[in-house]
């Protein structure tokens, strides 16, 4: 006999963090216990993870790039973090806190996954921008002027700060 147990159903949102994902467990205890040792796991070396990218980039210049894509991979490196945040701990506390979650209705479950949803958007302009950034870096190897423009183009599209020329 299986139970479904939808997590964080909001009341009028479909943009729920963990409802949106579709995470549901079946009715054994154990595998609600490995859903969420696997949750803490991927929260954990998500958030060590871009912290080391951050911290390499930042602190200790360990990536040697140009700036644009530093730039680039250090935005990709907030954005996750972001949607860690703001993705994968609600529904670590959903699964924890099974019936007495905060996430399971109303405005946070609503502002949990709007949020989700910008740096997942946030994310994907990224990873596109360091990509056409690479690709005409490799196609017009002299036009360096190009992957500038492109930086702005993308840096403002995403409501940040454009990387300056020097």
């Amino acid at each position: 006999m299986h139970y479904t147990y939808y997590f964080a159903q909001c009341t009028g949102s479909r943009y729920c963090t963990a409802h949106s994902v579709t995470q549901y467990i079946t009715g054994t205890l154990s595998h609600r216990y490995i859903l969420l040792v696997w949750t803490l796991l991927v929260a954990l070396l998500s958030i060590s993870g871009n912290i080391i990218v951050l911290l390499a980039s930042r602190k200790y210049h360990a990536i040697k790039l140009d700036k644009i894509s530093k730039a680039l991979i250090e935005h990709v490196a907030v954005a996750d973090l972001g949607y860690t945040v703001f993705g994968v701990i609600p529904v670590l506390v959903n699964l924890a806190a099974q019936d007495a979650s905060p996430f399971r209705a109303g405005a946070l479950c609503a502002a949990t996954g709007y949020t989700q949803y910008i740096f997942a958007i946030a994310d994907i302009f990224l990873i596109c921008a360091l990509g056409i950034s690479k690709l005409t870096f490799i196609r017009f190897p002299l036009r360096a002027r190009l992957r500038f423009v492109i930086g702005v183009i993308f840096g403002e599209r995403l409501g940040g700060e454009a990387p300056t020329e020097r």
